[in-house]
């Protein structure tokens, strides 16, 4: 697990779940000065794809189910619209044999909300250090399996 420290400078993060409590805690728990800075929040995959394309976050912690657009829907075109951008789901169906089929629409890791906060931060640690030591050539691991 690589800790936020090592990523760099300040990442920028959009948090998306249609659950407006769940958005407040993960703002409050990702929101840390110099680490992290949440600059959006997105109730569903079509807000997601608009908000993300007009703040351009480094991180989008994205929930599966949601209406009228889910994050499994909205997470090719994220992944398009943000080639560089760190993409976690955390979902409450976090099933392990999705981890795949997750990774080749574009995310970068899959935590289930039961995992707790911790194992998301650790996630979002890991993928953005990770993405600071691929090749040149831009190939990203999800694009590479």
């Amino acid at each position: 697990m690589a800790p936020l420290e090592d990523a760099g400078p300040a990442k920028t993060v959009l948090v998306v779940d249609d659950v407006s409590e769940i958005r407040a805690v993960l703002r409050a728990y990702l929101h840390d000065p110099p680490r992290m800075a949440v600059i959006g929040e997105a109730a569903d995959g079509l807000a997601a794809i608009r908000v993300a394309g007009e703040l351009q976050p480094d991180v989008i912690v994205l929930d599966r189910l949601m209406d009228p657009m889910g994050g499994d829907a909205a997470l090719p075109r994220l992944r398009a619209a943000l080639p560089d951008a760190v993409i976690v789901i955390y979902s409450s169906f976090a099933d392990p044999a999705d981890r795949q089929m997750l990774a080749d629409l574009g995310a970068d890791d899959l935590v289930d909300k039961r995992a707790g906060l911790d194992r998301l931060q650790a996630a979002i640690g890991t993928a953005l250090s990770t993405r600071a030591t691929e090749p040149a050539d831009g190939r990203t691991d999800h694009q590479s399996r």
